[in-house]
């Protein structure tokens, strides 16, 4: 049986405009996808992360303050290294991410991804690479995310040679892939991922398994599709002239070729997603609503003056007899 070779390396990563990352813990960004958010950043992409939790049950100690807290301040400044527009953290439990409810982090990565207008996700590959269960879990939520907004999605992994060798050294627990078809080969300077790798002081410890992987990968990552792939378009739309509710798409006629998605985001709250352009859609607080958009009749008559202003006939807009 003959091995099936990779794609040869590229030297540019997909041409998105906004790019959203999706994480487990506080140093995930860094320590595994690091390398290949710096070179997303340094492509032009606009590029955000979303952290499930603080990491709050690491088992490292000598920190001093609250360790949630510290992780938090730690997760800013490394995203900052790495040129990352929009860090959010969220509080789920830190080992217990499987144990949440998955709508709930479908609906925290539908969330951010349309507020950032991503035209991806990246995320570790669905074995968390070394098998950890918030990995897998955090995986799993975007991958459904991406299913809902149809976006295509890139899964950071590990080659089989790279990750026995980790085990044999460290006893460790990491998961390899063969490589397929399509497959990519990412060149990448790590430099900046060993700065921000580095301001996770708590967690970059001198013995840290980390550095040896990274010594091991040296200048190349190992990317795979995971859901579609785009083409050479700046941002890959969710698919020809439709909108979407939920996980149900309705064909409709779509103005100028555009693309339009309705996310229902619970209650009377709605974002609704025009090529880029994201309308929120939401009731006042004492209504029952958490007033973070503007209301359906507040968007109905808003551009109204200005359509009718081109129309001088109108009676309410004549100012003087013609």
């Amino acid at each position: 049986m003959t091995s099936t070779a990779v794609s040869a390396p590229r030297p540019t990563v997909p041409h998105w405009r906004s790019v959203l990352a999706v994480v487990a813990h506080p140093d995930d960004e860094s320590f595994g996808l690091g390398a290949v958010l710096d070179a997303l950043a340094r492509s032009g992409s606009s590029v955000s992360v979303l952290c499930f939790t603080h990491g709050e049950a690491s088992t490292v100690r000598g920190v001093s303050g609250d360790l949630a807290t510290v992780r938090a301040a730690e997760l800013q400044a490394a995203a900052a290294v790495l040129g990352v527009a929009s860090a959010q953290l969220r509080d789920h439990p830190d080992g217990s991410l499987d144990a949440v409810q998955r709508q709930t982090l479908v609906e925290d990565v539908s969330q951010v991804a349309t507020a950032a207008g991503a035209c991806g996700l990246v995320v570790f590959d669905p074995n968390g690479i070394t098998g950890h269960p918030d990995h897998v879990a955090a995986t799993t939520a975007a991958l459904e995310a991406a299913d809902t907004l149809g976006l295509p999605v890139l899964g950071w992994t590990l080659p089989h040679a790279v990750a026995d060798q980790l085990n044999e050294e460290y006893n460790a627990g990491f998961i390899g892939r063969e490589a397929e078809p399509g497959d990519l080969l990412l060149p990448v300077d790590r430099v900046r991922q060993r700065a921000a790798s580095a301001e996770h002081s708590s967690q970059a410890v001198p013995t840290s398994v980390l550095w040896r992987r990274l010594e091991l990968l040296g200048d190349l990552e190992h990317l795979r599709w995971l859901r579609g792939a785009p083409d050479a378009a700046p941002c890959t739309p969710p698919g020809p002239a439709s909108y979407q509710v939920g996980r149900t798409a309705q064909p409709e006629p779509a103005a100028e070729g555009a693309t339009r998605r309705i996310e229902h985001r619970g209650d009377d709250q709605f974002a609704i997603a025009i090529r880029d352009d994201v309308l929120t859609i939401d009731r006042p607080e004492q209504t029952g609503g958490q007033n973070v958009g503007s209301t359906p009749a507040e968007r109905f008559v808003a551009p109204l003056p200005h359509r009718l202003s081109g129309h001088p006939d109108h009676p309410r807009l004549r100012t003087r007899p013609r």
